[in-house]
């Protein structure tokens, strides 16, 4: 006997041409859409910039309620996880919003709440449009993306004058195309660990060969990220793809034929000192025809490692536990042999709170664990101890660091995903998000185990691996901050958990329920509630622009559009406090930055502004209590008031 759930749709071999054609465009549809999508993000120097993310969140957000409202989605009854892990994403959400009671910038919250709606949005779109019949394609174009896209960034460090100026930009670390490098390693830690799973497990020779050929440029790009977060999480992310294959000997086989490519690659770039550091393209062509020439050769072992019959060898999961223990063994002895320091030495190199001193080689961060995470960290521990119930309120950390920490560098985020969110939200927040984020790792986890044939479950291991990736880089760097990574890993595990949801039939799809014009309106109210802080972070840039070109005036008149956009936020004032001081409006001026202040008391940017705004008055005793508070504010300034109040006019300073 054979039941059916209502609404649901049995998908059988005796469905309609009609039925065939229709899911056929879905997934050249899905294909397409994720494929442009992802790249026009990456290509955004990875949706790094605010208004750029919120722009994004905006359209996203705004077609997804549309196609709620007017029947086009939800395409498949979306699983129980997916409901639960969008069910914590809403309640992170609130809580974010909940912070403006008692967060010191309702400006960081704004930004913190659109991103976390954003991200929501993505989440929603595709565990909504995606279904068990059409998951596969989604999951296609999403695999081409990741893994072509490190083809690019190797293109520009070899060939640097095939792209716009500014490729190289005088920087060591190969960041092009997401404008920053730790996402780019991040990136090509994800793609490495899905062409690994997708070369050993799906039954197309070409598509082995393929996924296979995508990991010599991918680990190329990583290395020349010099990202110590990218090749751990790597590392891990290559363990899990063990642990979960089926196919472990051919898995391990390719990991070492991928690996021994890359190392050619490294060998190479070591030897072209500087093409390694960026300097200049000189040794790019040897570079991009050597890693064309790896690509061809994993191509080719991808496409007669099936004749081998490695794929029917070891099928059992404890041998994958195994390698995966025996490779973690070897990394860890090869780190240590290649530091000289040991357990404890890399213990003090991490508690030293400095950088590497490269000397011409970036690579030589790769050997040491020197840098500031010891004391980021702590400082991010601290603000949470502060406040550890509802933390110091979402976007705030960086007010704190530059006054717990003297001479430390500029930071808006400490560096760990987790942590951020437990010093920003304390423990409610950081139960939230890890709710979220593991209610999607563990329901992608379940369906690999799901998957029947060996290419979707090759493809479910390739998306849930890239997603475990993400989620270990997280924890040592912002790559929340980074939308091209973020959708990579969140569109990953939505596709996954999608594989298991079931398609809604034609008829249902017509039927447009309370419940989808409730998500509707929710997702449209989301979209408006992103749209004021997008115009006023716009129209601030705006107004810079203006008074660079001695458009004083017309900068004016641009920040008081976003003043009007956004009262709330302190930036706008602050826009209006230069432009008026670019006039002469000295007590226009003035009143401008007080307000900035008054919304931002704890920002030392507005009390330097305050202060250079006295000076130019002639106020001796105003000047120095901004200075003094700026000072107070972040003790690395070290200023000297006297410095200042030098250049201050006699004519016009007061008895003070």
């Amino acid at each position: 006997m054979s039941h059916r759930r209502p609404g649901y749709r049995i998908d059988s071999g005796s469905s309609s041409t009609r039925a065939r054609g229709d899911v056929g465009f879905e997934r050249v549809l899905l294909f397409s859409a994720l494929l442009a999508g992802l790249w026009f993000v990456a290509f955004k120097q990875g949706g790094l910039d605010l208004v750029i993310r919120q722009e994004i969140g905006l359209a996203l957000l705004w077609g997804l309620g549309l196609a709620l409202a007017f029947g086009v989605l939800p395409r498949a009854y979306p699983t129980r996880d997916a409901t639960r892990a969008l069910i914590a994403f809403v309640l992170l959400a609130a809580w974010t919003a909940a912070s403006f009671a008692w967060a010191e910038s309702d400006e960081r919250v704004s930004g913190d709440l659109a991103r976390t709606l954003t991200y929501a949005g993505v989440l929603a779109l595709v565990v909504m449009g995606v279904s068990t019949r059409t998951w596969k394609a989604a999951g296609a174009g999403l695999s081409v993306t990741a893994l072509t896209l490190p083809l690019v960034a190797v293109i520009s460090r070899a060939v640097p004058d095939a792209f716009s100026t500014g490729v190289l930009g005088g920087f060591e670390r190969l960041s092009y195309p997401l404008g920053y490098w730790n996402a780019l390693a991040a990136w090509c830690a994800m793609s490495i660990v899905m062409a690994i799973a997708l070369s050993a497990h799906v039954a197309p020779r070409l598509l082995r060969a393929g996924a296979l050929a995508a990991v010599p440029p991918a680990s190329a790009a990583l290395y020349l990220t010099y990202s110590r977060a990218g090749v751990i999480a790597c590392a891990l992310g290559l363990g899990v793809v063990l642990v979960l294959a089926r196919k472990k000997v051919t898995t391990a086989v390719h990991i070492a034929l991928a690996a021994s490519a890359a190392a050619g690659l490294i060998l190479y770039l070591t030897s072209h000192p500087e093409l390694a550091a960026g300097e200049s393209g000189e040794g790019g062509a040897g570079f991009l025809a050597l890693t064309l020439g790896g690509s061809a050769a994993c191509a080719l072992a991808g496409w007669w490692s099936r004749d081998l019959r490695l794929d029917r060898l070891a099928s059992r999961r404890a041998v994958g536990t195994a390698l995966t223990l025996i490779a973690t063994i070897g990394v860890g002895t090869a780190a240590l042999a290649v530091g000289g320091e040991g357990v404890s030495g890399a213990q003090e190199e991490f508690t030293t709170g400095s950088y590497t001193v490269q000397e011409g080689n970036p690579a030589a961060r790769l050997t040491t664990l020197e840098g500031a995470r010891e004391e980021t960290w702590r400082s991010a521990l601290d603000a949470a101890a502060s406040a550890p119930v509802k933390g110091i309120g979402a976007g705030a950390f960086e007010f704190w660091w530059t006054r717990d920490v003297e001479d430390g560098e500029s930071l808006r985020e400490p560096h760990s995903l987790y942590l951020g969110y437990l010093a920003e939200l304390g423990i409610v927040g950081l139960l939230l998000l890890l709710a979220t984020l593991g209610i999607l790792a563990l329901g992608a986890w379940r369906s690999c185990g799901e998957s029947r044939s060996t290419t979707s479950h090759g493809l479910a291991i390739a998306l849930t691996s890239a997603f475990v990736t993400f989620l270990i880089h997280a924890g040592v760097d912002w790559m929340w901050e980074s939308t091209a990574v973020a959708f990579l890993a969140l569109t990953s595990a939505g596709i996954v958990l999608a594989s298991r949801g079931r398609r809604r039939s034609k008829r249902s799809r017509k039927r447009v329920s309370v419940g989808g014009l409730a998500m509707a309106a929710g997702a449209i109210l989301a979209g408006i509630v992103i749209v004021p802080g997008t115009v006023a972070a716009e129209r601030v840039r705006a107004s810079f622009s203006a008074l660079v070109i001695g458009e004083e005036a017309e900068a004016i008149e641009i920040a008081e559009e976003a003043t009007d956009a956004a009262p709330w936020m302190a930036s706008p004032y602050a826009s209006v406090a230069l432009a008026e001081l670019g006039v002469g409006d000295i007590e226009g001026a003035r009143e401008s930055a007080s307000e900035a202040i008054e919304r931002e008391p704890t920002n030392w940017r507005h009390w330097m502004l305050l202060a250079g705004i006295e000076g130019r008055a002639g106020d001796v005793s105003e000047t120095k209590e901004a200075l003094e508070q700026a000072n107070d504010l972040n003790p690395g300034l070290a200023l000297d008031p006297k410095q200042l109040l030098e250049e201050v006019p006699a004519e016009k300073a007061t008895s003070e």
